[in-house]
């Protein structure tokens, strides 16, 4: 596997059997209709790692967040985890039409490996489309997508990313009605996925979310709806003792009491 491989799997390894002895499970009960006993026990002894598929179901038992095996398993592939890891960057720093080069140019998508980086591509795609370049069929037609890639879960972090991205594309062509059912979706998933997403950087975007969502139902006029948005993520940011978007939370908090 190689000297980075062992190191990646050994953490793996010692996550899955803390989980699996968290919930009292043995090796037997955790393998059961996923693979062998000994695969497991190849697992947590660091002897070998499982196909991605087997990872996955092993994860999803043990309530192990979906990217974060799949960070594991990116250091003994040739995946496009890195790139990925950029275009989010300039996502962050909203220089779309950036993200959009680098998946356009840096990424063959005939060489992707898993449904997990095919849903990570056409969400980019679809969001760095409609911010960047205010392509509205192109975006909706890829995030539509990335929410029919069937990642082997019932639900997954990019679903929710992918749902709120199809709600910005509609209020930004002003179709509230659209834009609000596309929104009250994403806060049920979120709802679904908000104790299981672990990774810091998916919980700031969960803060970035909510406060989306309360400028939307500011200007509906719905003010206690954004109210209520804005405290879900100033008491999110106040468990990860974070200040990221705090100012912009307060604002909108304050302009809705206001009004």
């Amino acid at each position: 596997i190689g000297i980075r491989g062992r190191h990646n799997m050994s953490h793996l390894g010692k996550r899955v059997k803390e989980q699996r002895l968290k919930k009292g499970l043995t090796q037997i009960e955790l393998a059961e209709d996923i693979c062998t006993q000994a695969t497991i026990s190849n697992l947590e002894n660091e002897t070998s790692l499982p196909s991605l598929s087997i990872l996955l179901a092993v994860g999803d038992r043990l309530n192990i967040d979906f990217s974060d095996i799949y960070e594991f398993v990116s250091a003994n592939s040739t995946s496009y985890s890195d790139i990925f890891k950029q275009v989010q960057k300039y996502c962050e720093t909203e220089d779309y039409k950036e993200a959009y080069k680098i998946l356009k140019e840096q990424i063959d998508f005939s060489k992707l490996e898993s449904v997990y980086e095919l849903k990570q591509y056409y969400y980019y795609v679809g969001i760095t489309s409609l911010l960047g370049y205010q392509r509205f069929s192109d975006a909706h037609y890829n995030l539509n997508l990335a929410l029919s890639s069937d990642s082997g879960r019932n639900l997954d972090f990019f679903d929710v990313m992918a749902t709120n991205g199809i709600g910005i594309a509609y209020d930004l062509i002003s179709d509230k009605e659209k834009a609000q059912t596309y929104f009250e979706k994403t806060l049920v998933l979120l709802d679904e996925v908000l104790f299981t997403v672990k990774s810091s950087q998916n919980r700031f975007e969960i803060v970035k979310i909510y406060f989306n969502i309360a400028k939307f139902y500011s200007s509906i006029e719905d003010y206690q709806q954004a109210i209520d948005l804005s405290d879900l993520g100033i008491r999110l940011l106040e468990e990860e003792k974070a200040v990221f978007y705090l100012d912009h939370l307060f604002y909108e908090k304050s302009l809705n009491l206001s009004k």
